[in-house]
């Protein structure tokens, strides 16, 4: 004979022998046998109120369709759908919001139901080709995870996962003379236009290919950063050069443009590593991040401040101590330290930059 206790839910076990330990469950097959059981508990011995209440509960819990299953397990599409859509919400930039998508797809196609052990988890971080990679994807899943815990009550696993390690590599950047030959190799106006963005104002990859017509000013440009827009000095030349890019355009649409619309990511990946390889520029990774990491070692080495070089790549906040809190450069300082820093004036202005350089040591 099956035990009826072998048709509820944990949490209902445990009611059944807390509140009434000495009660016999032999010859009580189903659950409205146990319910009538507990109905003759309930009304003919004297308990506790609070366990009077529990007891109803218990009673009333029983007479529910489906009580007896386990809460279902949230799926993993509902689960990453409504967190994506939270941090639309709280203002992710699309962007970010795709590339959140992009490092989750394998997981939904892999996963129905959200996994709720460390070695799904283990297993699934294990199959990413590289450490960079794996981070990122270990990275997006704690904030999904963290998600699903205040949502759904899912238990955050990846706070017992070990953080996957990736082996520091000194930041790619070019020398004076590599950034001279880089320049020169450029053969149209949508190439000058890119490199100019990224060596020259230290762009990211995506906020150059996401600048419209409109995002271009007298002597601002307006970027359309990891979280939120900022406008950042704009250099007079580069502003020729995306002036003529745009043309007629409307103030709507984009300034780099490829076969199908806008121009990619990918596009202007290759059309960077293109200008590399022309140019003879090796042993280097070929890459519009390493024309930003560019912008920052040049113009640091020609003696430009770190709060400014930091101002000017956009980061965030330095966050290193009180005294950088306090630190504030009106638009116009900031505009000046970029006429003298910038790449595009170190290298163009040489016997000038050279000195800069050789100051600081660096090597040209």
């Amino acid at each position: 004979m099956n035990n009826i206790l072998t048709q509820l839910r944990p949490d209902q076990v445990a009611l059944v022998h807390s509140l009434v330990s000495d009660l016999t469950l032999e010859g009580v097959l189903n659950r409205k046998q146990l319910q009538l059981l507990l109905e003759a508990e309930y009304h003919w011995r004297l308990h506790a109120p609070e366990t009077s209440l529990a007891l109803r509960k218990l009673i009333d819990d029983l007479d529910t369709p489906g009580s007896n299953q386990q809460p279902s397990a949230p799926s993993t599409t509902e689960v990453i759908d409504k967190f994506l859509a939270h941090n639309k919400a709280i203002g992710l930039q699309p962007h970010s919001l795709q590339s959140y998508r992009q490092a989750l797809n394998p997981f939904v196609r892999q996963y129905n139901i959200l996994p709720t052990s460390q070695e799904e988890i283990e297993m699934f971080l294990g199959t990413k080709p590289s450490d960079a990679t794996r981070l990122w994807v270990y990275k997006v899943l704690t904030g999904v995870y963290k998600f699903a815990n205040d949502r759904f009550g899912v238990p955050n696993i990846m706070a017992k996962i070990a953080k996957p390690r990736v082996k520091y590599k000194e930041p790619d950047s070019l020398t004076k003379k590599q950034a001279k030959m880089l320049l020169d190799a450029v053969e149209s106006d949508r190439e000058r236009g890119l490199v100019y963005l990224y060596l020259g104002q230290g762009l990211r990859l995506s906020e150059a290919v996401r600048l419209d017509a409109r995002d271009v000013g007298e002597d601002l440009l307006r970027v359309k950063g990891k979280e939120r827009e900022e406008s950042m000095p704009l250099l007079p030349e580069v502003r020729d050069v995306l002036l003529k890019l745009i043309g007629n355009r409307a103030f709507n649409e984009p300034i780099f443009v490829g076969q199908r619309g806008r121009l990619g990511r990918d596009m202007a990946e290759i059309i960077i590593k293109r200008i590399f390889q022309r140019a003879g520029v090796n042993g280097v990774r070929q890459s519009p991040h390493t024309l930003r990491h560019t912008f920052a070692s040049l113009a640091t080495a020609a003696g430009c401040d770190t709060y400014s070089v930091e101002r000017l790549l956009r980061h965030r906040s330095s966050g290193r101590n009180v005294t950088y809190n306090y630190i504030h450069l009106s638009s116009q300082e900031l505009k000046h330290k970029l006429e003298i820093y910038s790449p595009l004036r170190l290298v163009h202005d040489s016997q000038y930059s050279d000195k800069l350089l050789e100051s600081q040591g660096y090597q040209l």
